[in-house]
């Protein structure tokens, strides 16, 4: 799809989970990321964005899992 490559796609509920890491940060990332997110709404497809963060730090690691966790409940609805 325009040369984008999509961190994980589940066709049968049309979303798309973005892990972001640090260079999401970027200004020229952020654009990026933005004009590849309007060609998917185009294309009805949601995108869900979680933050990468230090999965060896329990606090990080938490706050990681349960963005998952709501991730997962939000496709179970």
């Amino acid at each position: 799809m325009g040369g984008y490559f999509l961190d994980f796609y589940f066709p049968e509920f049309k979303v798309n989970l973005e892990i972001d890491g640090a260079q999401h940060e970027r200004e020229e990332r952020k654009v990026s990321d933005s004009h590849r997110d309007s060609l998917l709404r185009e294309r009805g497809i949601n995108i869900i964005r979680i933050k990468w963060v230090n999965i060896k730090n329990r606090e990080q690691r938490k706050i990681f899992l349960d963005n998952l966790e709501n991730f997962l409940s939000f496709l179970n609805k």
